[in-house]
């Protein structure tokens, strides 16, 4: 049968080998002809480099350019030859995609004739409606059928995925940003409610540098989206101008230009026009979103603006205009919520906990409820407090399970994966995350995408490093699905973490640089600065004193434009830890002191004895460090930490109180070996080998060092304690190769003392 394909306004003929353009014949090559056809017949599909070359030029080897020229031919047969393609586009690192609808004749007929073969019958479906109808309304005696047979509409038999998508690019004006940015979170939240609707607002750090055009055409193409909302926004005399397009794979639906004075009356237009656009059903007028969000235009101006500064990290002003939406309304549930996350990402812990407690008497429905519960359990995590985080998760999900809220049982599943973790309790927390994942929607990439890279977290945590790792990689995959960059690049620092875990260090500062490079395309301060803290850590951890100084700078210049107090605590733990070990002792009692009394979390409240205890170590004020040594020991929810016990060890030493001392090293020991951590078993270890082999308990100082050759720790100063251990068993050849090598890998952490101590056993061969 003779098939012509129609796209734009081409016509091909592929039994003729015919291409024509508003009738007019062009001519066309045997091997265009190829590729041109295998593109028809895959539209909206990305064909890899590899699978059109085995097409076009069939088990024949061929140059790596043959391709690209030939593309190049076709794209200028087609007139694609702008910038921006809209027929032929490439996906970088996956291969090419045909963008146009194409309409094949032969399937039109076909569906012409089966058409005509129904319309016959139409008249008796007709009557056996009406039958149908006529005996239900005459059994169930009703006015109002519709209360018996609800009458479903199409977007409710099978969910509709709408993106919405902001049109700002590096031409836009920043005074309109906020328009869009927050006033497309707006719009997400007036869909939330909407029935058989799920949507997914993309961030600016998702887009990048993309065209949000491109991107659009993307996301309908690939079919990651049913419909595609594209918005932008300006401000001219004194009213508000939105210029919005709706598209599907089948290219734009309906563009319109709406204006008002009024933000908030500027969106909801939009969003009446959607729905009905779309043919969803419009939200039930006692939604989550009507109960909680306020009628007064300024509040919801302030509100939007509270979203836009939060959104893009600027939580300071966030709070701001939070404040100022709560003042003009102080019943907009919606933002006193706002008010108390951008509270918690300011590690102002006390006040967001406040507001969330104040909503016992707020007129909210459950799945609101529910999410202020998940809050909670955000506020309680971050605050170390994970016993009480536990047990408002599990009651939070008991409720959303009577519910039935599906969505709300999934992120309160990995609330609790994440809460179990950092009790231990790691077969709740892998259970709990592989039930969120289950419980997501399969079109649901984002969701998925975060959940893997949870998952992966955990498993590396548990020592699962191959089912980490291929977590990781299906985290990447969906995120990549997304077109979130920035994600790819976060789940890339979960990656060094596993392959530190594995003692590869190089290998963990690769990817931390491949990260770097993505968050500094996209201007993302924040994660660019846990980058550079990884990346310092590892150099540190391998001996790159210079390298890990030079980030250190880069990260100096990159603190003074990020507010987030939990970020500024973790860089004095960085600035401090660097200090240390290049010796710049002033520096690193400075950062010290500046973590004093705010502290926020445990972890860094424990980051702040154990760099206090190594700094009074170095400077040799043995009084300030037994004290802050008692101190630490001293706190009851670190008491069956490791480090706890090897502190206790070193106190018991200070004392010459070797068997206290021992029994104090096999507890940390046996702590450490539940951690499964290189670092922590670092931490251990070592100082026990030492401290036997001191004590001359040699085969126990040798036993404890093979447990520990299972960890792949840094060669220092394993390798130092290992060699004093050969001296001390007659290996001195050994142990002055083993030195000799140290020396040569771990240049930065080779001090005097060290090199007087090779000396020393050079002086014994």
């Amino acid at each position: 049968m003779k098939d012509i394909y129609n796209f734009l306004d081409y016509s091909f003929d592929s039994q003729n080998h015919c291409l024509s353009k508003a009738g007019q014949s062009i001519e066309i090559t045997s091997t265009t002809y190829k590729l041109l056809l295998f593109f028809i017949q895959n539209p909206a599909i990305t064909l890899s480099r590899k699978t059109i070359t085995e097409h076009v030029w069939s088990n024949r080897i061929v140059a790596d350019t043959s391709l690209d020229k030939l593309i190049q031919r076709l794209r200028k047969l087609l007139g694609d030859t702008k910038p921006q393609k809209t027929i032929i586009a490439t996906i970088h690192g996956e291969g090419f995609i045909f963008l146009p609808e194409v309409k094949k004749q032969s399937e039109l007929k076909k569906n012409h004739t089966e058409i005509n073969k129904t319309s016959k019958n139409k008249f008796k479906y007709l009557l056996l409606i009406f039958v149908i109808v006529f005996i239900l309304i005459y059994f169930n005696k009703t006015d109002d059928l519709t209360n018996e047979i609800p009458i479903f509409s199409q977007a409710q038999a099978q969910v509709h995925v709408l993106s919405l998508v902001p049109h700002i690019d590096s031409t836009t004006n920043n005074n309109y940003k906020w328009i869009t940015i927050g006033g497309m979170h707006y719009l997400n939240d007036k869909f939330k409610g909407a029935i058989g609707l799920k949507t997914y607002p993309i961030s600016l750090k998702t887009l990048s540098t993309q065209d949000p055009e491109r991107f659009a055409v993307e996301l309908s193409n690939k079919k990651r989206s049913d419909s595609i909302i594209l918005i932008s926004t300006k401000e001219l005399n004194q009213e508000f101008i939105a210029d919005v397009k709706i598209r599907n794979s089948g290219g734009i639906l309906s563009e319109k230009s709406f204006t008002s004075t009024s933000v908030k009356s500027l969106y909801d237009d939009i969003y009446q026009w959607a729905l009905d656009l779309l043919k969803i059903e419009q939200a039930q007028a006692n939604s989550s979103f009507e109960k909680t969000m306020s009628d007064n235009r300024y509040a919801v101006e302030n509100y939007i603006r509270g979203i836009s500064a939060q959104v893009t990290g600027d939580d300071q002003q966030a709070i701001k205009y939070f404040e100022l939406a709560t003042d003009e309304d102080p019943k907009f549930w919606l933002a006193w919520y706002q008010l108390s996350v951008s509270y918690r990402k300011q590690a102002k812990y006390q006040k967001a906990m406040s507001i969330i407690n104040a909503f016992d008497n707020a007129l909210i429905d459950e799945d609101f409820s529910l999410m202020l519960m998940n809050s909670q359990v955000n506020i309680y995590n971050a605050m170390g407090e994970f016993k009480q985080a536990m047990t408002t998760v599990d009651l939070a999900l008991s409720r959303a399970k009577i519910s039935k809220n599906l969505e709300r049982q999934s992120i309160l599943l990995a609330n609790k994966s994440f809460t179990a973790g950092q009790l231990s309790q790691f077969d709740i927390a892998l259970a709990s995350i592989k039930e969120s994942i289950e419980l997501l929607d399969e079109k649901d990439y984002n969701g998925l995408g975060r959940s893997y890279s949870t998952l992966s977290q955990l498993q590396r945590n548990m020592g699962d490093i191959d089912k980490a790792l291929e977590s990781a990689n299906k985290a990447i995959e969906y995120m990549q699905k997304v077109g979130d960059k920035r994600y790819v690049a976060k789940i890339k620092l979960r990656l060094s973490s596993i392959a530190a875990k594995q003692g590869q260090w190089e290998k963990a500062e690769n990817l931390v640089e491949e990260a770097l490079l993505t968050f500094n395309e996209l201007n993302v301060s924040l994660e660019e600065s846990t980058a550079y803290m990884r990346i310092i850590d590892y150099q540190l951890l391998s001996g790159k004193i210079d390298l890990a100084l030079k980030n250190h700078n880069k990260l100096s210049d990159m603190m003074t434009s990020i507010s987030s107090k939990n970020q500024k605590m973790y860089y004095q733990i960085t600035t401090a830890d660097v200090m240390l070990l290049s010796n710049h002792l002033n520096r690193a009692k400075d950062a010290i002191n500046k973590m004093k009394d705010k502290t926020l979390s445990d972890y860094q409240l424990m980051n702040f004895y154990l760099l206090s205890m190594r700094y009074y170590l170095k400077t040799q004020d043995l009084d300030n460090w037994k004290k802050n040594a008692t101190e630490f020991v001293e706190i009851t929810r670190f008491e069956s930490n490791p480090l706890v016990y090897v502190t206790q060890a070193q106190l018991a030493i200070k004392d010459k109180n070797f068997d206290l001392a021992i029994d104090a090293f096999e507890q940390a020991k046996e702590q450490a070996l539940k951690y499964n951590s290189i670092r922590v078993a670092d931490k251990v270890f070592n100082p026990y080998i030492e401290f036997l082999t001191q004590q001359n308990q040699l085969e126990k100082a040798q036993s404890i060092l093979l447990e520990l050759e299972k960890f792949n720790v840094p060669a220092y100063p394993y390798n130092k304690i290992k060699a004093k251990l050969l001296i001390k068993q007659g290996k001195i050849f050994k142990a002055i190769t083993l030195l000799q090598e140290l020396k040569a890998k771990s240049i930065g952490l080779w001090s005097i003392d060290d090199q007087l101590m090779l000396e020393d056993f050079k002086n014994l061969n």
